[in-house]
């Protein structure tokens, strides 16, 4: 998963900030959580980003949300 996120995001406009890996509350998946910026308000990469990572087989849920630039 690490690998297509980093292929994906390489081949965008995003710019990751941080990543962060931690068990859930079911012990056989894993959480990912990624801070990521972009520029301007076209939200297109991320978009295909997110599409992209729920077609993975495994993967149970994926969402995304804007938070102001302080917080990045």
């Amino acid at each position: 998963m690490w690998a297509l996120l980093m292929h994906t995001v390489n081949a965008s406009s995003l710019k990751i900030h941080s990543l962060l890996s931690e068990d859930a509350d079911n012990p056989a998946k894993v959480e990912i959580s990624a801070r990521m910026a972009g520029t301007g308000t076209d939200h297109t990469a991320m978009e295909q980003l997110v599409s992209r990572l729920s077609l993975e087989a495994g993967v149970s849920a994926v969402s995304w949300e804007i938070v102001p630039q302080e917080e990045i």
